[in-house]
């Protein structure tokens, strides 16, 4: 079955349990109190400025945003933030995108076919990551400036929903960004959204109830121990087959740090546990991290077959001359 006939399915799903689906992220939300209190503080910010490009020139909102993004987890693993002077610096450059998307709504049947366009200019320029991948730091940034307007998008729930694979938000970010800014608006035409807003909890605007239903929906019926997802594919605009034997348990992840040694690389015909390789060391002691990582997380089932990823953070000594 292609990717695009797996997510309709699931479009259709969404759309005809929307309600029941909030109502599972509501009991179980997939994020902590301190980030839910941040976002909540940050777009408290943004309502008291009145407009996008007012909230993009104060210096409080920039800081608030900045802590919000900190703790949903950017600038601590591979996305890496830039500096909060030039992070506040580019929310100022963003101004006059801003202002031509500033009453633009995700659910207003009438959006202009240019939105998409003006939204990705925005997440491609707006520079508030080192990151060639754009969409999940670029995304989080704009939902807390034009929060009836851009989801937040994010590798897990968001990929997970969409068959994507963290590596495919690396390459071809227009279209995929395109695609999934397409899908979030068909679901908003089809369902409430103003209804659901409450203000309560993560019920913070149209755009965010998007999101809270679209991991409903994964916390309910992809985190099973077989998920059906699509392989990563190097073409942005093909459909990639997914057959019964494709299956990936996304669910199963393990993260862990290495300090003081360098990645291993495996650069000659030596086994790389003999003495005599060059990073037998660092071998070692990747290997002991990750069992100590399994023991002090018995929740963690061991991948004995299927496709496994591994993402690799490097993070260099910030005394070490350029």
């Amino acid at each position: 079955m292609a990717r695009r006939d797996i997510v309709a399915g699931r479009v259709r799903a969404l759309t005809a349990g929307f309600d029941r689906y909030l109502a599972v992220y509501d009991g179980r939300p997939a994020f902590r109190a301190d980030q839910l209190a941040a976002h909540r503080q940050t777009i408290e910010l943004r309502r008291r400025a009145g407009s996008a490009a007012a909230a993009a020139s104060d210096p409080q909102f920039a800081a608030s945003l900045y802590r919000t993004l900190r703790a949903w987890g950017l600038g601590m693993r591979a996305s890496v933030l830039v500096p909060e002077s030039a992070f506040a610096a580019a929310l100022v450059g963003a101004i006059p995108v801003l202002t031509e998307v500033e009453n633009l709504r995700i659910d207003d049947p009438n959006l202009p076919d240019h939105a998409t366009d003006l939204v990705w200019a925005l997440i491609s320029g707006l520079g508030v990551t080192k990151n060639q991948a754009k969409i999940v730091a670029g995304t989080k940034t704009l939902h807390h400036l034009l929060p009836e307007l851009v989801p937040p998008i994010d590798r897990e729930w968001t990929g997970l929903f969409f068959g994507y694979q963290p590596p495919r938000f690396q390459s071809g970010q227009q279209h995929l960004f395109q695609h999934m800014f397409a899908t979030f608006r068909d679901i908003a035409l089809q369902v409430d959204l103003a209804s659901g807003v409450s203000g309560q909890g993560w019920r913070t605007s149209t755009s965010k109830l998007l999101d809270n239903a679209v991991i409903g929906y994964c916390d309910s019926e992809l985190r099973g121990p077989a998920v059906i997802a699509a392989r990563d594919h190097s073409s942005p605009t093909s459909d990639v087959a997914i057959d019964d034997t494709s299956t990936v348990v996304l669910a199963e992840s393990l993260t862990f740090r290495v300090d003081g040694h360098f990645p291993p690389a495996k650069n000659t015909a030596t086994s790389m546990l003999a003495a005599a390789h060059p990073d037998a060391t660092r071998v070692r002691a990747l290997l002991a991290a990750a069992k100590a990582a399994t023991s002090t997380h018995p929740e963690f089932a061991p991948i004995k077959d299927g496709p496994v990823a591994l993402e690799v953070v490097l993070t260099p000594p910030t005394d070490r001359e350029a």
